[in-house]
């Protein structure tokens, strides 16, 4: 018995230190990661332009990694649901900055959540690859990448479209009461008289609510061709439906944010005809590097990619080649190979300029 105790005691402080040993390679190996902060609204009503700019992320870290990783270190996704709401991106982001290994880089979406995360990675000197319209979104940035259409842009090439091609001197406007749709409403009503054209009324509605006849049916809606409708998620899909059971025959355009299986599955029949801005991403295109990455989204997913996929790709991917060509994760060393320069990515001929990524863009229409 004492012989079996003994060699049972030698066998222990034999093991201990190997596992001590492999906890700690364990710990140095986490560490050694590179982390992105993936902040995005994966529930609620944008829920699925959450999901598509989250695969897209994932396609693009898979891919790097297989690589051998970004400067020889493997990236990690530190994924979190904002639900959309600012105040809880905000905590997500500073319960990241409270950690031994903080992201290198943060991704976003919505307007409301960028801008509240924005604060803590202009703090921390961290890159914020956002999906956001907010013009406030550069203002006072040094570390901050707009990965969406700005809302200046956006207004132009609305009431461009409505001037030239529908031939409209007047457009109504219903606007999500976010900080989205607050920022292009607004360009819009500054726009709006350099185009010839004028707003009889620009309105605001609740995209937390699913009924909206008396927002609608309070304005006199058949005073006006064309109505543009701005949004994001099923809400945006609902509002445009029951525009269409409230009797309005004219013209209704929408943005990059239609462009969504959601979006139409909750306009059902009222998506036919709606013209809207979107990304010139094509699922069809003969591309070669296009239909690689459609291939391989499809062989990740088992699903086709989305415009807002796309983009995120894309950003990813240059924020990448930013990195290693500076041989730097410091944001600052990085513009030299980014900015005002072209790239060529999945959505066509890329410009990084001025803290923006500016995509080719296009005017589709719902068959």
């Amino acid at each position: 018995m004492i012989k079996t105790t003994a060699i049972s005691l030698f066998t222990i402080l034999l093991i201990i230190p190997l596992l001590l040993t492999q906890c700690s390679n364990k710990r140095n190996i986490e560490k050694n990661k590179l982390k992105i902060g993936v902040i995005l609204s994966l529930s609620g009503n944008g829920a699925v332009t959450g999901d598509n700019t989250l695969k897209g992320i994932q396609l693009a870290v898979q891919e790097q990694n297989a690589k051998g990783g970004l400067l020889g270190r493997q990236i990690e996704l530190d994924i979190q649901d904002s639900k959309g709401v600012a105040a809880t991106g905000l905590e997500q982001v500073q319960r990241m900055f409270n950690t031994n290994n903080k992201p290198f880089m943060v991704c976003t979406n919505t307007s409301d959540v960028s801008l509240a995360v924005k604060t803590e990675t202009e703090k921390n000197k961290v890159i914020l690859v956002a999906s956001a319209a907010t013009d406030k979104l550069l203002e006072g940035s040094n570390y901050s990448v707009r990965n969406y259409i700005e809302s200046g842009q956006t207004s132009d090439d609305i009431l461009e479209y409505l001037r030239d091609e529908l031939r409209v001197n007047s457009t109504g406007i219903f606007y999500a009461n976010t900080e989205f749709g607050n920022s292009i409403n607004n360009k819009m009503k500054e726009k709006a008289g350099s185009y010839g054209i004028t707003l009889p009324f620009d309105v605001a509605y609740d995209d937390k609510s699913l009924d909206y006849g008396r927002v609608i049916t309070g304005q006199n809606t058949g005073a006006v061709s064309a109505i543009y409708v701005i949004g994001l998620g099923n809400s945006l899909g609902t509002f445009i439906k029951q525009l269409r059971e409230a009797g309005y025959k004219g013209s209704i355009v929408a943005d990059p944010q239609f462009n969504n299986p959601a979006v139409i599955a909750a306009a059902g029949s009222s998506a036919t005809d709606v013209t809207f801005l979107d990304f010139d991403f094509d699922l069809n295109s003969d591309v070669p590097a296009t239909k690689a990455f459609i291939a391989a989204y499809n062989n990740a997913f088992k699903t086709s990619p989305q415009n807002l996929a796309a983009i995120t790709y894309d950003a990813v991917k240059i924020m990448f080649a930013g990195v290693e060509q500076a041989q730097s994760l410091d944001y600052l060393k990085i513009p030299k190979p980014t900015e005002a320069k072209q790239h060529n990515g999945v959505t066509g001929s890329i410009w990084v300029n001025g803290g923006n990524i500016i995509y080719p863009t296009t005017f589709k229409t719902q068959p």
